[in-house]
């Protein structure tokens, strides 16, 4: 390409010096047959004695002869001997006076009356402009290659170089390095973003990876104890021989057997909300209503216990998007949470504002609280505080709304009040026109 833009600047401007120099000896050789034309050869031979006097500044040539080409007046001593009667135009050389060869290009024309005249330029310059020109495209041509060369060469190191990098690193992760990361060289280039995109993806695995030896380690420290009286309850149960007593272990083996579905089915649950790419069955919902609805279950409960349990309404409707199921049951979650550590005659209030586009829920209870260093813990399967250790549960019950906040980008946070919790969930909400498609 860039030697056809060379090629293409020399024709162009070879061109132009030429066609101006054939142009210059046209407009003289037409203005000296006019004027012979209109007063004969005597002005003709004045005309041309006053150029001659210039022809040296202007490097012109001029040739006036007779029929037989006997050199009548002229800068030049006879005829160019490539002369071709069927050729206006020619090319010759000339021996200027420093004895050195010129070439020379003219036009021939016959005047009437039988003489001829030549009009023509020293084309030498142009010939050595042409070669300067041909010169520096070459050179430019060569130079544009070796800095092509040069540059693709160094170019192309420091890509390899960066893959290598990259494929070094890799090979480690691969080996079990979980830990190691793509090395960035802060250009903000394309490596740059690919080993940030590569590392943020690496860091979600290692979360991940880490989540799962947790929660394998959770699962074999938590499970133990009750297979162990699962298994213990069955073996009395296999020897004993009354009747009522084996129905009654068995009935307890039963009842330890559901508890161990109920938790296998929450840790199931979890595993299936966290590893959704996206909520699913997200429509338009009152969350109002919502609220309603779980206060409607729960108030029965709560009334067993003499607890003063209600709601704070807005005035105006609220309408969020989000999966209902799922965030009625971290709701319900929370408030059963409540209500279970909250003593009797104890109080559990629901509350809604609203902060420009966010709606803030808070679920508040005067029971026992979470201390200020279990906090950052609760929401990890089967974590417990000792002071709930004693009340039935599996311990995943936080972990699993925080898992439906985070699949449902909610915020949330736990706080310690004077007396009792606080919970609150920060929700964007929507226009109550809006379309919303799940």
């Amino acid at each position: 390409m860039v030697a056809l833009l060379f090629v293409l600047i020399y024709h162009k401007t070879i061109s132009y010096l030429e066609k101006e120099t054939d142009t210059i000896i046209e407009i003289e050789i037409n203005a000296l047959s006019d004027q012979y034309q209109k007063n004969g050869i005597y002005d003709l031979v004045e005309s041309l004695k006053l150029k001659l006097d210039k022809s040296q500044a202007t490097s012109s040539i001029y040739l006036l002869t007779d029929s037989r080409f006997n050199s009548l007046l002229g800068n030049i001593s006879q005829w160019p001997k490539s002369y071709d009667k069927n050729k206006q135009w020619v090319e010759f050389n000339i021996i200027g006076p420093d004895s050195v060869k010129q070439r020379i290009k003219a036009k021939l024309f016959l005047l009437q009356g039988g003489y001829y005249l030549l009009v023509g330029r020293n084309i030498e310059t142009l010939k050595r402009t042409k070669q300067l020109i041909l010169d520096a495209i070459i050179w430019g041509l060569l130079l544009t290659l070796l800095l092509g060369l040069l540059g693709g060469y160094f170019v192309s190191r420091g890509i390899l170089q960066r893959i290598t990098i990259i494929t070094n690193s890799c090979r480690e992760i691969i080996q079990g390095n979980l830990e190691k990361r793509i090395p960035q060289n802060h250009r903000h280039d394309e490596f740059d973003a690919l080993a940030e995109t590569m590392n943020t993806m690496l860091d979600r695995i290692n979360v991940l990876m880490t989540g799962l030896k947790q929660v394998t380690d959770d699962i074999a420290h938590d499970l133990r104890t009750p297979l162990s009286r699962l298994r213990q309850s069955l073996e009395i149960g296999a020897k004993e021989d009354d009747p009522d007593k084996a129905h009654q272990i068995m009935q307890s083996c039963v009842e330890e057997v559901d508890g161990l579905l109920s938790t296998f089915n929450a840790l199931l649950k979890i595993a299936s909300i966290e590893s959704s790419k996206q909520a699913e069955g997200k429509t338009k919902v009152n969350l109002q209503n919502l609220i309603n609805d779980v206060y409607e279950l729960y108030q029965p409960i709560a009334e067993e216990k003499y607890l003063h349990f209600h709601c704070l309404h807005m005035d105006e409707p609220i309408y969020i998007q989000t999966n209902r199921n799922l965030l009625f049951q971290a709701l319900s979650n929370v408030i059963d949470n409540a209500i279970k550590y909250t003593p009797e005659h104890g109080e559990v209030k629901i509350k809604t504002s609203m902060y420009q586009d966010t709606i803030q829920l808070d679920i508040l209870d005067t029971g026992v609280g979470i201390p200020a260093s279990d906090l950052v813990h609760v929401h990890k399967r089967f974590y417990r505080s000792d002071q709930s250790r004693n009340k039935p549960g599996s311990g995943l019950g936080l972990s699993l709304v925080y898992a439906i906040c985070r699949h449902l980008n909610i915020e949330i946070s736990l706080e310690n009040k004077s007396v009792g919790l606080k919970v609150t969930f920060l929700i964007k909400r929507i226009s109550s026109t809006n379309d919303i498609h799940s």
